[in-house]
């Protein structure tokens, strides 16, 4: 989706995935209490504000000016910070080797960008650094409560695992769940989850 559907989508009061976090985030979180996280294609703040109440320090990086502007919104409700910038996934940079974790919540990618995409930001993560992924998997396809509804958008277990090959698998799998996460991400789905650590 370009720029301007996403300022479209965010653009009203609703937080549409809502503000509390995805809960396989918030256990990688909880379970490894990174120093420091970048989320990719952050949109509405979830995710880097309660990374942050955790006493983490949260980078964030999305295309949609109106999902920044209701992330720190969200934060500022709590008396939170978060470092959260507008770029798109090539453009975006930070110093290499930065951080503890890198969180890819329902970061869908077209498959010519997608490998490239992940190599560029893996580069930001330190040796020894966490990989979270949780996405919707080829299988959803067809789901009309949630998720893309283009197939290419959607990821197979074994393409991820290719793209990220090299790391140390911590968990792996595909699962079936109930999401609820906003009025947007409701009802039966299909997902991959990811814990990899960079070697």
């Amino acid at each position: 989706m370009s720029k301007e559907l996403w300022d479209e989508r965010y653009k009203n009061e609703e937080y549409i995935y809502g503000t509390e976090p995805n809960l396989f985030l918030e256990e990688c979180l909880r379970r490894i209490r990174p120093a420091n996280i970048l989320l990719a294609a952050e949109g509405e703040g979830r995710n880097a504000v309660f990374a942050a109440s955790l006493g983490c320090q949260v980078y964030a990086f999305d295309q949609s000016e109106e999902g920044r502007q209701k992330a720190n919104k969200l934060a500022a409700s709590k008396n939170l910070k978060i470092d959260y910038k507008i770029s798109d996934v090539l453009e975006t940079q930070y110093p290499a080797n930065s951080f503890d974790m890198l969180g890819l919540i329902y970061f869908h990618l077209p498959p010519e960008i997608r490998r490239q995409s992940f190599h560029h930001i893996l580069q930001f993560l330190k040796p020894g650094g966490y990989l979270v992924l949780e996405a919707f998997s080829k299988k959803h396809f067809g789901n009309t409560f949630s998720g893309p509804k283009t197939l290419d958008l959607l990821y197979t277990f074994d393409d991820l695992m290719m793209d990220f090959e090299g790391m140390k698998i911590i968990e792996a799998y595909e699962t079936h769940i109930d999401i609820d996460e906003g009025s947007f991400h409701k009802g039966p789905a299909e997902i991959i989850r990811l814990l990899l650590q960079k070697q």
